[in-house]
């Protein structure tokens, strides 16, 4: 990935944010999807906003975990961040010290968090820095939002609780295709589709591929064999915080279109809400690739 920025401008670390890319989803924007990044920063981090800068040594021995969507080290994410904000700095910033390391770990997918231990020093000062969360907010649009959209319109998800769901899962559990990521998952639930699986009055179901054949599946039935699958790969089975609060949520007939508001359950296992007239990020302007 080339850069070529040289300002100091916020205009320059926009244009370095869309070169990691920053497009939405036009079924799933506006206050749908700020309400679903708030349920999942609460769920994640305890506040429905990003903390851009977080930065924790992983226990699962995956480097460590930093920014909006807990960015990991292991792989080339964080370093991508590093090389956006190299061009708007000139190359010469927070970084300095552990640039090349970073590198190293993202040419090879290194969980190595040996020569990174000023790192969360440079992040947490860097996080101060405009330019910095912009682009942040942009690689949580490419390999997050973005990614997830695109899985849910494959599926045919339609209703926000479900395409919140997708989200949910790739900040939670990334949005690759292995098995333990939403597209694997995504994978795993379609083999699970043996026959036509239709409710009553349902008039539009997904059309799943599975095992050869091509199968009628009601929206909401799909769904819970996804949570289901997702429940063998997450902490604590079913019941994980993430699964906890969007079974709430379903079962609580808030499945629909979420025009204002949304009660869930949170880390705690308390009654909580989200709202529109907040946001998932204190930086939310249209003109750097939010969701607004």
């Amino acid at each position: 990935m080339k850069f070529s920025i040289a300002s100091n401008s916020l205009a320059a670390a926009a244009a370095a944010a869309l070169a990691l890319g920053s497009s939405a989803s036009a079924a799933f924007s506006g206050c749908p999807a700020n309400l679903a990044m708030q349920i999942t920063n609460s769920l994640q981090n305890g506040n429905v906003h990003f903390d851009y800068g977080s930065c924790q040594l992983n226990k699962a021995g995956t480097g460590y975990s930093v920014g909006a969507v807990n960015f990991v080290t292991a792989g080339p994410e964080v370093y991508h961040i590093v090389k956006a904000y190299d061009a708007v700095t000139n190359g010469n910033n927070e970084f300095n010290e552990v640039r090349s390391v970073l590198k190293a770990n993202a040419d090879n997918y290194r969980p190595s968090a040996v020569g990174l231990e000023g790192l969360c020093d440079a992040w947490t000062r860097a996080a101060s820095n405009e330019s910095f969360r912009a682009i942040q907010n942009s690689m949580f649009m490419k390999n997050y939002f973005n990614v997830s959209q695109q899985y849910a319109d494959r599926v045919g998800l339609k209703q926000s609780v479900n395409r919140a769901l997708m989200l949910n899962t790739a900040v939670v559990h990334g949005g690759g295709s292995s098995g333990s990521n939403l597209g694997g998952m995504i994978r795993q639930t379609n083999k699970l589709v043996t026959q036509d699986m239709v409710a009553i009055g349902d008039s539009s179901p997904l059309s799943i591929s599975s095992n050869g054949a091509v199968y009628r599946v009601s929206e909401a039935n799909w769904v819970e064999l996804f949570l289901q699958t997702r429940a063998r790969y997450a902490e604590n089975g079913e019941n994980n915080v993430n699964i906890r609060a969007f079974r709430y949520i379903i079962e609580n007939n808030v499945a629909g279109s979420w025009e204002d508001s949304v009660k869930y359950v949170d880390g705690k296992g308390g009654a909580a809400s989200v709202r529109c007239s907040d946001t998932y990020s204190t930086y939310a302007t249209a003109a750097n690739g939010f969701l607004v």
